[in-house]
């Protein structure tokens, strides 16, 4: 009797929990659901970062405007500079213009010309024109050489020429014409004589009157 009491006990008790009479709670599960998108809580996009060959162009292309405009300054200023300064003559171009040599032609105008500047300036031009006439002196030559040329100028036989001073405006003049190239004269005026031997010299085609003195023209090739 005690043996089949048990037995029913234990059928029982195997019994309820199947049944759910003392089933343990289940255990509460929490589902995560996605917020919804919504375009106004994005952040802002962020510019790309430049990388370091990025930067180095750029930098190298800043560098070589800054230089190219450094350059046009400096050439602009240059520029003015030689603007600015006198022209070199012909002469001047092929030889050096030395003060001996100034103060020869300076002397021979002073005697063959007198002391105004256009008839001085006019005998200037002639000894200068005749430097750079290839056919008059069978090339180009020098103010020396054309001062001391045989017949030309009679001047050149003054007992003093070889000591007489000079103003120092026919300086002036004189190296205005001789550096600068500021002549008075057509380039081929080769010739001057004094007034009184009158237009009708020899072949030569006249010019002008200067200062007391006729100019004629010459062949210059």
């Amino acid at each position: 009797m005690k043996r089949v009491l048990l037995l029913v006990l234990l059928t029982v008790g195997l019994l309820l929990p199947a049944m759910g009479g003392n089933t343990p709670p289940h255990r509460a599960v929490t589902l995560e659901v996605p917020t919804p998108f919504n375009s106004a809580t994005l952040s802002p996009r962020k510019e790309p970062v430049p990388t370091p060959l990025q930067g180095f162009i750029k930098q190298t292309k800043a560098r070589q405007e800054a230089a190219a405009a450094l350059y046009q300054r400096e050439v602009k200023q240059l520029t003015a500079e030689a603007e600015a300064l006198p022209l070199l003559s012909d002469y001047a171009a092929i030889h050096e213009v030395e003060p001996e040599a100034v103060l020869l032609a300076a002397r021979v105008a002073m005697l063959e010309g007198g002391f105004q500047e256009d008839s001085a300036r006019a005998v200037l031009s002639v000894i200068y024109n005749r430097c750079m006439a290839p056919r008059f002196g069978g090339g180009v030559t020098d103010i020396a050489r054309e001062v001391f040329r045989k017949g030309q100028f009679s001047v050149i036989g003054h007992k003093h020429f070889d000591t007489l001073e000079v103003p120092d405006k026919m300086l002036d003049w004189a190296w205005d014409v001789f550096l600068n190239g500021n002549t008075s004269l057509p380039d081929n005026v080769l010739f001057f004589c004094a007034q009184r031997m009158g237009k009708g010299w020899g072949n030569r085609k006249y010019y002008k009157n200067i200062g007391g003195n006729l100019f004629f023209y010459g062949s210059t090739q």
